[in-house]
C-alpha cells in the first residue's frame, strides 16, 4: 500500500509540475541589435578592442582613433594628430580603467592618454624618446 501511495503522490506532483510549466510562459521580448558601421560614425571597420566603463559608455579602439558611444551618438577621439603633426598614427591599442575610475589609453607611437571627464578630453603622456619600438599594450 505504501508503494502504491508513493507512486500516486509522485505521479500527481509530476503532473502538477508539467501542467504549471504549460501555463507559465516567459515574456516575449525580442532582442534588438543595432549594427554600428563606418557610416554611423565608427572611425574604421577593424576594431582592436571593445570596452565599457563604469558609466555605461562603450569605448571602441581602432587604428584610426577611439570611439565613445553612449547608445545614441558616437564621439571620435584622435590622439596626437591635432597637437603634434609629426605623428601620423593614432592607432589605439588598449584601454584600462584604474582603481580611481580614470581611463587610460595606449597608442602606437603617440604615448599614453588619460581621460579628463570634466573637460571631455585626453591628456597626453608621450613615450620617452629613444631607439626601439614605442608600443605599449
Amino acid at each position: 500500500m505504501k508503494k502504491y501511495y508513493l507512486f500516486i503522490n509522485t505521479f500527481l506532483v509530476t503532473v502538477a509540475l508539467l501542467f504549471s510549466c504549460l501555463l507559465a510562459s516567459a515574456q516575449e521580448s525580442p532582442l534588438k541589435f543595432d549594427h554600428f558601421t563606418v557610416k554611423d560614425g565608427l572611425p574604421e571597420r577593424s576594431i582592436l578592442f571593445l570596452n565599457q566603463d563604469n558609466l555605461g559608455y562603450i569605448w571602441v579602439g581602432t587604428q584610426n582613433g577611439l570611439l565613445r558611444y553612449d547608445g545614441y551618438k558616437p564621439k571620435v577621439y584622435r590622439f596626437g594628430l591635432d597637437n603634434d603633426p609629426v605623428y601620423e598614427n593614432c592607432s589605439v591599442r588598449s584601454m584600462l580603467v584604474d582603481d580611481k575610475q580614470n581611463l587610460w589609453v595606449s597608442t602606437t607611437g603617440n604615448g599614453l592618454f588619460k581621460y579628463d571627464r570634466s573637460k571631455d578630453q585626453f591628456i597626453q603622456f608621450k613615450y620617452p624618446q629613444g631607439k626601439g619600438p614605442r608600443i605599449i599594450y
